[in-house]
C-alpha cells in the first residue's frame, strides 16, 4: 500500500509584522470586508495593495484561526508574547480567596476570669 500523501497548498493571506504594525497581503479579496472597517479595522493602502493596523493580540488571534492565513515567523513570536504577557497579567491580577482553617480556636473561659478578679 501507498501510504496517504498530504499536499499543503500554499496560504492565500500572508501577515507580517513591521515594528508595531501587522501588514497582511496575497489574496485578500474574499476577506475585504473581515479585515476592513467592519472587522479588524485594519486600512487598506492602495499603492503598494496591501491591509495595515495595529499589532495587537486581538487582530493576530483572529488572522491565525484563519485557514488560509499564514503568519509569519515574527508574527508567531508576537502572538507568543502576547498570550504569555496577557497569563501573567491574569496571575497577577487574580483574587486569592482567603483559606479558612479548619483549627478552631480554644473556647475562652470567660467564667474562670471573672473568678479571678
Amino acid at each position: 500500500m501507498m501510504p496517504e500523501v498530504v499536499v499543503k497548498t500554499l496560504p492565500r493571506i500572508y501577515v507580517d509584522v513591521r515594528d508595531v504594525e501587522i501588514v497582511v497581503k496575497g489574496q485578500t479579496g474574499p476577506r475585504t470586508r473581515a479585515l476592513g472597517f467592519h472587522g479588524l479595522g485594519l486600512r487598506w493602502n492602495r499603492d503598494r495593495r496591501y491591509w495595515y493596523g495595529p499589532l495587537t493580540l486581538k487582530n493576530l488571534a483572529i488572522l491565525d484561526r484563519w485557514q488560509d492565513v499564514e503568519l509569519s515567523r515574527e508574527a508567531k513570536q508576537a502572538l507568543e508574547s502576547f498570550r504569555e504577557a496577557a497569563a501573567k497579567r491574569e496571575k497577577a491580577t487574580r483574587r486569592v480567596m482567603p483559606r479558612r482553617s479548619k483549627v478552631r480556636p480554644e473556647p475562652r473561659k470567660v467564667h474562670e476570669n471573672r473568678m479571678k478578679s
